[in-house]
């Protein structure tokens, strides 16, 4: 959040309204459930206050949000990434299976280059989307092989003990693939996600986490993936 990165700022405040409604259903605490009530309502007041009153001073000071004051920049960032979308849909229509190999999503868009480029923004060497990336880079196959990383973390996270830790392993690939949405995979992006699939694995010998409202002493696996999350964050 310190880069000022949108996309990660958009990818954390759907992850924390996903967190609190899943939180919501799984825990009996009432206590807790108002505090999640709580919590939910002001994530989702934040965007609105926002845009509300996004011409106050204070926003200019608050890093990210700072980013967003200004609506004709903001706009002016997002369309060249929309017609760099397009031009990679048109080039993944030639290469649907096998796309174009690494490093080479500048064919597809120098193919179908996009003229409103020209002055704003004229080269792309990234689709600046996670799933078209690796659409232009291995086609079909590669995304589906990417894709199914994910299904078989679901489905083992889905024989899990549901409880607060298990509500926080469940949103972090939705936080890493909406930032994705807009931006690409790069190696501190890589490293995060690895190693929190990898104390993932490791913690699945371990015993069962008890529920949010009782108290207990954190793992080490835990911890550090709390720490890898957080310095990832900042």
């Amino acid at each position: 959040l310190n880069t000022g990165t949108r996309a990660a700022f958009l990818g954390l405040i759907i992850g924390l309204i996903v967190l609190c409604v899943i939180n919501l259903i799984i825990t009996n605490n009432r206590r807790v459930k108002l505090l999640l009530a709580i919590g939910l309502a002001a994530t989702l007041g934040l965007p609105a206050v926002f845009f509300a009153t996004h011409s106050a001073p204070f926003w200019a000071r608050v890093p990210v949000l700072s980013r967003l004051v200004n609506y004709e920049s903001a706009t002016k960032d997002v369309q060249p990434r929309l017609w760099t979308w397009s031009s990679a849909l048109s080039g993944i229509k030639d290469r649907p299976l096998i796309g174009y190999g690494a490093e080479n999503f500048t064919y597809a868009f120098d193919t179908y280059y996009n003229p409103n480029h020209y002055g704003i923004e004229s080269f792309f060497d990234r689709a600046h989307n996670i799933f078209l990336e690796y659409l232009i880079t291995g086609g079909a196959l590669l995304l589906a092989a990417w894709l199914s990383i994910f299904y078989f973390y679901y489905r083992r996270l889905a024989r899990q003990t549901k409880n607060f830790w298990w509500s926080v392993q469940f949103i972090v690939p939705i936080i890493y693939m909406a930032q994705g949405f807009f931006l690409f995979d790069t190696l501190p992006i890589y490293i995060i996600l690895f190693l929190f699939l990898a104390f993932f694995l490791s913690e699945e010998a371990a015993a069962p986490i008890p529920a949010l409202h009782t108290k207990s002493r954190i793992q080490v696996p835990q911890m550090m993936t709390v720490m890898a999350l957080t310095a990832g964050a900042v």
